[in-house]
């Protein structure tokens, strides 16, 4: 069966459950309602969200050839391909690490909770600003940054799929800290507002735990016990 044949490969499929902080579901819809009020006020008053395109402004100003490279790098963070890799990628060493339930747990969380969030920018549809880089410019809404969105999904579905690993806490910092440089380098590329960003660590975060939350209802609790 397929069970005996996981076995031979060195895998097993674990508990589906992964964890989350109490009422889940509801802090992520409620949040990713406040994520979008929130943007269409910054669209009402577009004229003051435009005024914060200073803060871009400013942190161009430092520009440097490694920071070109390193802000047009994570750039390409948010394609289709290279997030199918990241979440294979990432799918696989959960798999044999944490068990194939958990691996699937942490491929859906980071790949829907960066889906989900095409429905504010949808709502809000937000114009993007003129970009320091031409090349860059996309017709594409800006509020909230789908790249910041997609690093802070990936970095709570860790934290779902790790619990009670001693890795779990080492690799969440890592993905915060990688979102938030992920954030100044759409600020400093110039292609979103600051609010943008801002929305988008909160709109990932969100939408990662509303994705969570979803999961366990649907397949955590024909495993047993809770995550911790």
């Amino acid at each position: 069966g397929v069970n005996e044949r996981m076995r031979h490969m060195g895998l097993r499929m674990g508990s589906a459950r992964l964890a989350a902080p109490k009422g889940a579901l509801w802090i992520g819809l409620g949040g990713l309602i406040l994520v979008t009020l929130a943007g269409l006020l910054f669209v009402h008053f577009s004229d003051w969200t435009k005024t914060t395109f200073a803060f871009d402004v400013w942190l161009h100003s430092f520009q440097s050839s490694p920071l070109d490279q390193l802000a047009l790098a994570l750039d390409k963070i948010d394609k289709v391909a290279v997030v199918a890799i990241i979440l294979l990628v990432g799918g696989v060493i959960i798999a044999f690490w944490r068990g194939v339930a958990k691996a699937l747990g942490f491929m859906v969380v980071a790949g829907a909770g960066w889906l989900l969030i095409a429905a504010v920018k949808l709502i809000v549809a937000e114009p993007r600003p003129t970009t320091f880089y031409p090349e860059l410019q996309e017709q594409a809404l800006s509020y909230p940054s789908g790249h910041v969105v997609f690093v802070m999904a990936l970095t709570v579905a860790l934290g779902a799929a790790l619990a009670g690993s001693k890795w779990r806490w080492p690799l969440v910092v890592i993905g915060s800290l990688l979102t938030l440089v992920t954030a100044w380098s759409r600020l400093y590329l110039g292609v979103h507002y600051p609010t943008d960003v801002i929305a988008g660590i909160v709109g990932g975060f969100c939408s990662a735990i509303f994705v969570v939350a979803v999961w366990n209802l649907l397949f955590g609790r024909r495993t047993g016990r809770r995550a911790s």
